[in-house]
């Protein structure tokens, strides 16, 4: 990254003093217009650049100029330090790893008085759950980008079709908690960005290929890459959860009436997590705008109230674990992103009498992951709780097959709604 390799450069030039563009681009594998970019930048930060013309010339930072006593204080240095150890906690790098503990000397060597303490900022990039399949994904494009070797993936796109690709990888970024490889994609003939987590094959191939010019510091949200189409709506909140509502969305859209109801104008892709995140703020949210989504909802959440108004707990017979409730999520027109069922019912004995207006559904035998979630008030842990699955789903590597998934509610975690506990079972490929 830019800011790793400007303060390595500053460190070399500290060190072995004079120093050729050529050698700097060598050291680390850039173009000589790079350096030069470079250069310009560390000497417009304020530290004094010297070039030297002839055989033996080169660049250098201007004599008696320190950088311990002149151009960082030691607050400053000890932010460095707060933010390089961020960068070292989401990759096993060995160069910043050397570089921290050099500015860390940095600090050492000055006067006591000027040591500083702890900066009062932690920053920690590495994503919660990040698993071993993700982190040597990361240390095999590492070793591609920085031998500059071509490689052999199979990238599964959002919409679920898998394709090889034949790439050059230039630069690792991680976003958030998802980490991505951008790379030259030899088949589009453009550069693209690769979600490692849908990467399911990589092979390092004994091909190399030229270095690009091209800086990535930043990245901008692509609309393509939203997984549903994207609506506006307008929703009305409750005001008892207008703690999570002010969590949730961003502060512009929310406008709060006198009476502490809240009315949110936003856009969000339409799709299965949607569904799911205005169903579990249940009666304490209406849907505004548009029509289609407001009859969704409607059409799903009294399911659950008419099978308990009903009585069809109590009344279902040959129940095999009386007090149980499932919500089976079934008949998935494709993944997440397509329609599907929900049956709310009971575990009953296979070939029973039962009342006409129920629908028997077999759940297929398979592998399933279960996630329990935390214990709260019930709304807000399915909710939580599936956002996490999604995200898990993501990163993991591990593929959801869609057969079936299911929600099970049982009478000693469930009985109290404010404070329940739901485990959740997930179909996924046998390993």
């Amino acid at each position: 990254m830019k800011v790793e390799r400007l303060l390595a450069i500053v460190m070399m030039l500290l060190n072995k003093r004079r120093m050729s563009a050529r050698e700097l681009a060598d050291r680390f594998e850039v173009s000589l217009r790079t350096v030069y970019r470079d250069l310009e930048t560390i000497n417009a930060a304020g530290i004094p650049i010297v070039a030297y013309p002839g055989t033996s010339g080169g660049y250098e930072i201007m004599e008696n100029f320190t950088i311990d006593r002149q151009y960082l204080s030691a607050d400053e240095l000890v932010a460095v330090i707060a933010a390089l150890k961020g960068v070292h906690s989401s990759t096993d790098d060995k160069q910043i790893g050397h570089l921290l503990e050099k500015i860390k000397a940095l600090l050492a060597t000055a006067p006591t008085s000027l040591q500083g303490g702890e900066h009062p900022v932690v920053y920690d990039f590495n994503p919660w759950g990040s698993s071993p399949a993700i982190e040597q994904k990361v240390a095999r494009l590492r070793e591609a980008i920085e031998s500059r070797q071509r490689a052999r993936i199979v990238y599964t796109k959002i919409q679920g079709e898998a394709s090889e690709r034949t790439i050059e990888p230039v630069r690792l970024i991680i976003k958030g908690y998802v980490w991505y490889v951008y790379a030259f994609c030899r088949g589009k003939e453009a550069f693209r960005l690769f979600r490692l987590s849908r990467v399911a094959e990589l092979e390092l191939l004994p091909e190399h290929f030229a270095a690009y010019d091209c800086e990535v510091e930043t990245l901008q949200w692509q609309d393509e890459w939203d997984h549903g189409e994207k609506i506006a709506l307008v929703l009305q909140f409750s005001p008892r959860v207008h703690v999570r509502v002010r969590d949730m969305f961003d502060p512009q859209t929310i406008e709060t009436a006198p009476n502490g109801e809240m009315t949110v104008r936003t856009t969000m892709a339409d799709d299965e997590w949607l569904t799911g995140m205005l169903l579990s703020y249940g009666d304490s949210v209406q849907v505004l705008a548009p029509d289609f989504i407001r009859q969704r909802i409607a059409d799903t959440a009294p399911l659950w109230h008419r099978y308990y108004e009903q009585g069809y707990p109590a009344r279902t017979p040959g129940q095999k674990e009386p007090g149980v409730v499932y919500g089976v999520y079934s008949d998935y027109a494709s993944d997440e992103q397509g329609a599907y069922s929900l049956l709310v019912g009971v575990e009953v004995e296979a070939g029973g009498e039962l009342p006409a207006e129920l629908t028997v559904k077999t759940i297929p035998a398979a592998t399933y992951a279960v996630f329990t979630t935390r214990v709260g008030p019930m709304v807000e842990i399915i909710q939580e709780a599936w956002a996490r699955i999604w995200a898990w789903s993501q990163e993991s590597g591990v593929k959801r097959t869609f057969v079936a998934d299911f929600e099970r509610y049982d009478g000693v975690h469930c009985a109290d709604p404010n404070q329940a506990q739901v485990d959740i079972y997930v179909a996924i490929e046998q390993k």
